[in-house]
């Protein structure tokens, strides 16, 4: 599915600037559901490894992202890009998530641009990303420490 962004990134620098908190995450459990006329994914994860922001390590958070698998039986991707599944790693850049959709969450920056998902010692950029982001290769690449 095609989504307007309301906020668009092309660095590793403006992500890093306008996200409150950057963290290494493992998703434990995520789950589609549909709000409206919108489906959505209310994701689970742990705290592996805080970059930026008031969070802990070996803490648990809720992100929400707008896609997942709908009550029609149709699977909505923003861009081409999956949303979490359980057992997924990613760098993301988040911030806290203000709306009736779901209770004390955070949403990714940039819908899908500030998602980076790990697969072993490579690090996945968004598809449909510009610039810097879609040189991303590894964790050093994000420059976060």
């Amino acid at each position: 599915m095609h989504l307007d962004l309301s906020e668009s990134f092309d660095t590793v620098s403006e992500l890093k600037e306008n996200a409150p908190i950057i963290a290494k995450v493992n998703v434990t459990e995520a789950k589609s559901f549909d709000y409206g006329n919108v489906t959505f994914k209310l994701s689970d994860a742990k705290i592996k490894k805080v970059y930026k922001g008031d969070l802990k390590n070996n803490t648990s958070i809720s992100i929400l992202e707008t896609g997942g698998s709908g009550a029609d039986g149709l699977t909505y991707l923003p861009e081409g890009n999956s949303v979490f599944a359980s057992g997924d790693e990613a760098v993301v850049f988040l911030e806290r998530y203000v709306g009736p959709v779901a209770e004390d969450s955070y949403v990714i920056k940039g819908v899908y641009q500030g998602k980076f998902k790990i697969k072993g010692n490579k690090v996945v950029p968004p598809a449909e990303v510009h610039g810097e982001l879609e040189t991303i290769q590894s964790i050093e690449d994000l420059s976060l420490e």
